[in-house]
């Protein structure tokens, strides 16, 4: 024989489950936080006005200067720079030419005025000769630039015309208040 089951019944439909509500945890902490940043730029926009007194310890604030004006004090600064300039480009000018015109004398073959003049490089060794018009005349031979005394190979005073034979052997040749050597051969 068969067992029979009771006769089913349709079982009332369920509706289904929902799903559980997401929690919005994040909500609440992201607008504190744009809050707090709408606040913030509220104070620092209100903030450039402060108590005096409160910034005892703070850097003075920086002046304004309206675009293309300049204080006296800087004017006047510039000024003195620019003449001190000019007096140094004239100095420089007039040194450049003296040296040219010793150049000049050194290749024709002579020694201008005052000055040390290294042998082989800046005058020829030979007899020069000069005549002292006023004043007094130095000369010296010598072996050395150092400046000490031994570097002196020999020297005159001279008070009127005088010859002096510049050795091959000669470092230098030293001359003060003299006219020009000439280079007599």
């Amino acid at each position: 024989m068969s067992e029979q089951y009771p006769p089913t019944q349709e079982q009332p439909a369920v509706p289904p489950a929902e799903p559980p509500k997401k929690q919005r945890r994040w909500l609440l902490p992201t607008l504190i936080g744009i809050g707090a940043f709408i606040l913030g730029i509220g104070a620092g926009a209100a903030g450039g006005e402060t108590d005096p007194a409160s910034d005892a310890g703070a850097e003075p604030a920086p002046t304004v200067t309206v675009p293309g004006a300049v204080p006296q004090d800087q004017l006047d600064e510039l000024e003195a720079r620019a003449a001190e300039l000019d007096a140094r480009e004239a100095d420089i000018a007039a040194r450049e030419e003296a040296l040219a015109e010793q150049e000049a004398a050194v290749e024709a073959g002579t020694i201008p005025g005052d000055g040390v003049f290294l042998v082989g490089s800046d005058i020829e060794p030979g007899e020069y000769r000069t005549t002292v018009e006023a004043g007094p005349c130095y000369w010296a031979r010598l072996s050395g630039t150092s400046g000490d005394f031994d570097d002196i190979i020999t020297n005159g005073t001279p008070t009127g015309p005088t010859v002096v034979t510049i050795e091959d052997s000669d470092y230098a040749f030293e001359t003060t208040g003299c006219t020009e050597w000439t280079l007599v051969q």
